[in-house]
């Protein structure tokens, strides 16, 4: 079992840097920055399930993972739309500080996953960061966040696919696929709540 490393603010170890500025640009290309946007389409719902449409993520490539703290008992508070702010906060800012690159994110109602290509993974981590401060000081909540290797995630035995689904001539959705020997790797985050 892979555990991401905790990347950002103070009770994971890393206080955001550049919180007075705007976001880092992420300018730094590389050559796998165009994999997720070269992917193949698929347009119909059934083959969602068909192993034939994924492709496995470069190994030089992160999976960024966040999560609101205690989002339950948050909801249960009427929170909920707290919640999901800041679930896709994190989503917003990456997007926002690296527009000009196609990559796979799901958000999860109170957290998101990213999986992002080395040349933008410092724009990325600077983006969560403001996510994570944005959390603390607007919403007196805790957004965490942690950060973890497609190559580790290999190493462990784990895979990363994603594929891409057009569900109109404009849109299509990131359909990533977290595997670790044969089951899904959705507990490789074991942070306590």
């Amino acid at each position: 079992m892979v555990e991401p490393r905790c990347i950002l603010d103070s009770p994971l170890g890393i206080v955001p840097s550049g919180r007075q500025g705007p976001l880092v640009q992420g300018t730094s290309p590389h050559p796998e920055d165009g994999f997720y946007a070269g992917l193949g389409e698929f347009d119909r719902f059934e083959e969602v399930a068909s192993e034939a449409v994924y492709t496995a993520v470069p190994s030089t490539w992160w999976v960024l993972v966040t999560d609101v703290r205690g989002s339950t008992q948050a909801i249960e508070a009427g929170r909920y739309k707290e919640v999901n702010a800041l679930g896709v906060s994190t989503i917003t800012a990456v997007v926002n500080a690296i527009p000009d690159l196609a990559f796979p994110y799901v958000f999860g109602g109170d957290g998101a996953t990213l999986v992002i290509p080395p040349g933008r993974l410092e724009a990325a981590r600077a983006a969560a960061a403001q996510a994570l401060a944005l959390a603390r000081d607007a919403f007196a909540m805790e957004l965490r966040a942690g950060l973890v290797s497609v190559a580790e995630l290999e190493a462990s035995g784990g895979r990363v696919r994603v594929a891409r689904f057009r569900i109109s001539p404009k849109v299509t959705l990131a359909n990533p696929k977290f595997e670790q020997e044969g089951s899904a790797m959705g507990s490789t985050r074991r942070t306590p709540r």
